[in-house]
């Protein structure tokens, strides 16, 4: 239960400044419909239990079930059964997703019958397969992140000149909805599992860039079919949402379709998992009993979020945009800066995102430093699409091009670990909360006498997706910038046997500090000058010099070590310790730090039991 409380814990966090942001706007908005106030109140009740039981069923479930997968891809062997099974968590998440089949009907209609909805899902989930298993081959083999979404971006920009307006927008409306809620966790939880099975130098950089790719798989191929079939968009007749009436009916209509969904969503994981456990994990009934349980949490969580989202949450925040444009155009965008960040921090994908990263680096990068520079890419991200709303002759293109382009330039100058951690967060800022809330907003701004076209309104989600990425960039090129270059370990000279050696003792502990990353190289260095084993401990710390300060944020983050530990003979000591530093990569990138312990000491230790509060 303890696990439970800390759920509840961090969504309280993340709800409450969404709720009382939205309370003082529909407390000061004249003439909202009855009821609405009511219905949100419950709606954030739902919100609340949903959201911490589909985290809680995501630690129990979805985290084990893709950490498992992913050890079985990285011992594999076969290339086709890699490439195999990561096309399939691919496609199998993206197909059945809530929400994806009547999108691709409203976009058929939309485009009259040239864009079918089975085409379209279909064609979105393949590409979001084959986008999966190219970054599962890219992480085993260890190829640049950046090189990779070079390649994937440049594409997108080269179809992006060849579709008609609107196409792009439409393309990253598409992309929102098929990754949705359970998507993005999932191959969060793949790419850890595989970069920590691989493990090696670039473990903590390997944990991310996997999610911004089945993103990209999802946009190519929307562009692909519109510079295929030429198809354009008609425009709506009107971009004012219908809002619903009462305060229960609207729960009660939305039942039906959402527990299917909800359900359905999670049938191809899990049925794959439980494949892959009969002929090859064979885990214990415990561990499947505690997936299981995981899973069904992980179900109810799901329909309760999504419940509150589209019953309560979309009618208001549609009512809102449409009451304050009625006092100022500019007014909504504005409150659009206000109102993107606390959306965007209830979304579930940006909490698991950013409990990974303290993982991941060991609290190294602070996930307070990412959500919150996420959530200001996400208010930016608002604010320009309803300043396209007050101002219609500000094209959507005057954004998106001159971003995506500078999104790859920055990839090469950010420190690499934040290439994929931004990428990562453009995908889960396009969640279902944030896409569903933003584009209720804007299409309630935009109202029934804009002259906007509809694909035009929905290109909101292009900025939500690019501009997350652009505000982490600079953030990755700032930490980068920032983090001094500290000297080369000069060599150690031996020190006088007398003077090391403990003269009551056969053999001594050497500990070695040494860059995350490189702990591997520095066993396989003294191996060669004597070592026989050594035991490797994780943790943070290093000198003044190599601690980065954010003034502005009050931050001092440490960087993350490993100490490597060695028993050896008491004369064979001085051999290792100086052939670590004649090593040119530990010399140049290691930070290196070699100690000298009394083997009996550090023993004596390591065994002493832990020191009670209460004693």
């Amino acid at each position: 239960m303890s696990l439970l409380l800390q759920k509840v814990k961090s969504v309280l966090r993340a709800l409450l400044p969404l709720l009382a942001l939205v309370l003082l706007l529909a407390l000061t908005a004249p003439e909202l419909p009855g009821g609405l106030l009511a219905r949100f109140l419950l709606s954030c009740l739902a919100l609340l239990v949903g959201l911490s039981l589909f985290l809680w069923g995501l630690s129990l479930a979805i985290h084990p079930m893709g950490e498992q997968l992913a050890r079985e891809s990285a011992a594999s062997t076969s290339p086709v059964k890699i490439a195999l099974l990561g096309f399939l968590l691919g496609f199998l998440s993206t197909v059945v997703q809530p929400g994806l089949w009547p999108l691709g009907t409203q976009i058929g209609q939309a485009t009259g019958g040239v864009l079918s909805a089975p085409l379209l899902v279909l064609s979105v989930s393949a590409g979001v397969g084959v986008m999966v298993a190219l970054s599962v081959f890219r992480l085993l083999r260890d190829r640049s992140l950046s090189f990779f979404l070079l390649l994937t971006f440049g594409v997108m920009l080269l179809l992006s000149r060849f579709v008609k307006e609107g196409v792009l927008a439409l393309a990253f409306r598409t992309a929102g909805t098929a990754l949705g809620a359970l998507t993005p966790p999932f191959l969060l939880a793949l790419a850890l599992g595989l970069a920590q099975a691989k493990g090696g130098r670039s473990a903590e950089k390997n944990a991310f860039g996997m999610v911004g790719a089945a993103l990209a798989g999802a946009v190519l191929p929307v562009l692909l079919l519109g510079m295929l079939t030429g198809v354009t968009l008609r425009p709506e007749a009107s971009l004012a949402p219908a809002l619903s009436e009462g305060v229960l009916r609207p729960f009660g209509a939305a039942l039906p379709s959402l527990s299917w969904q909800v359900a359905l969503a999670l049938l191809p994981l899990g049925g794959l998992f439980f494949l892959f456990n009969h002929l090859q994990f064979h885990l214990s009934r415990e561990r499947l009993a505690g997936i299981g349980k995981g899973l069904g949490l992980t179900v109810a969580g799901l329909w309760l979020f999504l419940l509150g989202v589209r019953a309560g949450l979309l009618d208001l925040l549609a009512a809102l945009g449409g009451a304050l444009s009625g006092i100022g155009p500019f007014l909504p965008v504005a409150v659009g800066l206000l109102l993107g960040p606390v959306i965007v921090r209830a979304e579930p994908a940006v909490h698991v995102l950013g409990e990974q990263i303290e993982q991941a680096t060991s609290g190294h990068i602070p996930q307070r430093l990412v959500r919150a520079t996420l959530a200001a890419g996400v208010g930016l991200s608002l604010a320009l699409a309803l300043l396209r709303v007050a101002v219609p002759e500000v094209r959507l293109w005057y954004f998106l091009l001159p971003g995506v382009a500078l999104a790859v330039w920055l990839s090469f100058r950010a420190d690499p670990i934040f290439v994929g951690i931004a990428y990562d967060a453009g995908g889960v800022a396009v969640g279902p909360l944030t896409a569903a809330a933003l584009l209720a907003f804007v299409g309630g701004a935009a109202g029934q006498s804009s002259s906007l076209l509809w694909q035009d309104t929905v290109g909101v989600l292009a900025l939500t997706a690019l501009l997350p990425v652009l505000s982490l960039m600079a953030v990755g090129t700032a930490w980068r910038r920032g983090r001094p270059v500290p000297p080369p370990t000069p060599r150690r000279a031996p020190a006088p046997a007398a003077a090391t050696e403990p003269s009551a003792a056969e053999h001594v502990c050497l500990a070695v500090a040494v860059r995350s990353g490189l702990a591997d190289r520095v066993v396989s260095v003294a191996r060669g000058a004597g070592a026989v084993g050594a035991t490797i401990l994780r943790g943070r710390g290093g000198s003044e010099q190599e601690t980065v300060r954010l003034p502005l944020l009050h931050l001092e983050l440490h960087p993350k070590k490993e100490l490597v530990l060695f028993v050896v003979p008491a004369g064979a000591h001085a051999a290792i310790a100086d052939s670590l530093p004649a090593d040119p990569i530990l010399a140049a990138e290691g930070g290196l730090a070699v100690f000298l312990v009394p083997a009996e000491a550090m023993a004596q230790t390591l065994a002493a039991p832990p020191v009670s509060d209460h004693s």
